[in-house]
């Protein structure tokens, strides 16, 4: 997608406010906000203030922009604005960075670790 042509054909969330964007809409009702955008289309434009900011609701795509084409994608001037605040962990680390760190994390989420994390006296159902 480019700035000049297909961006700015992506539909844009209703009940943006004059300045503020859609940032009271996210902080009264997030979940109900966020969910309310897939039928406007795979990727919706919300304004967070005046900075345009880009929801992928298609789990196919998000699939494509993590997985299959990860490296091309950068996560954008709103994790560099925040990256003082809350580190450069891997949520909002960028590049060969980001790479380490989940690389460094990555045994924690295998199948057979996550199946040790259950709390005990979980019913035998669960415990596959």
């Amino acid at each position: 997608m480019d700035s000049t042509g297909t961006l700015s054909a992506l539909p844009v969330a209703p009940g943006r406010w004059p300045l503020l964007g859609h940032t009271p809409s996210l902080l009264r009702r997030r979940f109900g906000f966020t969910s309310s955008l897939a039928p406007l289309g795979d990727v919706v434009k919300v304004y967070l203030g005046p900075l345009p900011t880009y929801v992928v609701t298609s789990p196919e795509l998000v699939h494509q922009i993590l997985v299959t084409d990860g490296k091309k994608f950068d996560k954008g001037i709103m994790f560099d604005r925040f990256r003082p605040y809350f580190g450069n962990g891997i949520a909002m680390s960028n590049g060969p960075f980001h790479d380490s760190q989940r690389r460094l994390v990555q045994p924690a989420f295998h199948v057979k670790r996550i199946a040790g994390y259950k709390s005990p006296g979980t019913p035998a159902k669960y415990n596959k």
